[in-house]
């Protein structure tokens, strides 16, 4: 039985139907996308293309099959190909830490460039995809159990999305590596007034040690960036939705040893099993969280992301739903 990745991509059409690195200037930007899952990337035409958004997210709500839908929001220096790559290895893990429970990945594919010094040119087509994250992806998606995963400039993108107090909403929403000022979303800030507005609550997964987040931040105008200093304690103890995940000590515990590149140091995330496991406590409500150790010098949000003892190859996972563990195979901590 063939598998299906399913997309959304305002991607332009380079060659071929090839998806380039600059925003679609076609009439209609946005191309649905169903794509066989062992297929490395899509074409803008032909058989990977589905006709009307009605008829995707019908198939996106099969695959779903009553479970969650995850919107993931990648970030810059992507080209369409690893984009695909990184939609298979976040399917594989949500897989696995589900436990075989129904649920979509889609991923929102704003363009990106991953030639070179590309950091400007993809922040500015951020800026403009943004505008069609609730129109051409969640609009579609309406009614069914919407989550929003945005991994570096895609939490930028969906913060320009929420830039107006809510007309829609999507359930939770995780923030990782957020490459956004951390002053727009702290306390009485009008973005993360109206950021509160689109979802039941905001998670925010942040080290110290992330470098690329590190150079974005002496960017002039740019300042600190949330994705390495998380929430303030002004701001979770104002705002109950928000919720701090420090992740520096797991970072220099599981990862730092292995490669301390600015590359890995920012997007590592995607990779972890630890990480995929947390997520999914969250957009299942479990009444528990082993990945999280609370830490004992702030309030009730804020945690340490830690290692379960189940993400060991071969070994236990925790249920997301009941807490109970059971026995599935893991990829390990992080792969």
């Amino acid at each position: 039985m063939t598998n299906y990745n399913y997309l959304i991509s305002l991607r332009k059409d380079v060659d071929g139907g090839v998806p380039g690195p600059d925003i679609s200037d076609a009439k209609q930007t946005t191309t649905y996308i169903r794509l066989d899952d062992q297929k490395p990337s899509y074409l803008l035409t032909g058989d990977d293309v589905v006709p009307t958004p009605t008829t995707w997210a019908e198939q996106v709500k099969a695959a779903a099959n009553g479970g969650p839908v995850i919107v993931f929001v990648h970030g810059y220096n992507n080209s369409a190909t690893k984009l695909v790559e990184t939609h298979n290895k976040l399917n594989r893990e949500l897989a696995i830490a589900l436990g075989g429970r129904p649920f979509c990945l889609v991923s929102f594919d704003w363009p990106t460039d991953d030639k070179g010094d590309t950091y400007f040119h993809d922040r500015r087509n951020a800026e403009a995809s943004a505008p069609h994250l609730r129109p051409d992806c969640l609009d579609p998606l309406a009614g069914l159990d919407v989550h929003l995963l945005g991994h570096s400039m895609g939490a930028y993108v969906i913060q320009l999305a929420c830039s107006e107090p809510a007309s829609w909403q999507i359930n939770h929403l995780i923030l990782a590596a957020a490459d956004v000022k951390a002053s727009d979303l702290a306390t009485s800030a009008d973005s993360l007034t109206h950021l509160l507005t689109h979802c039941t609550d905001l998670t925010c997964y942040y080290s110290a040690d992330d470098k690329a987040l590190a150079v974005s931040a002496l960017i002039p105008g740019h300042g600190p960036r949330l994705g390495r200093t998380g929430f303030t304690q002004s701001t979770t103890d104002r705002e109950p939705q928000c919720v701090n995940i420090k992740c520096t000590p797991y970072y220099e515990a599981n990862i730092k040893p292995d490669d301390g590149s600015a590359l890995t140091s920012h997007v590592w995330y995607l990779d972890c099993a630890d990480f995929i496991a947390d997520l999914t406590h969250i957009i299942t409500e479990a009444p528990s969280f082993p990945n999280r150790s609370p830490d004992p010098s702030s309030n009730k949000n804020w945690y340490d992301l830690v290692s379960y003892p189940g993400l060991k190859p071969g070994a236990s996972w925790a249920d997301p739903l009941t807490g109970i563990i059971s026995p599935q195979a893991s990829t390990g901590h992080c792969v």
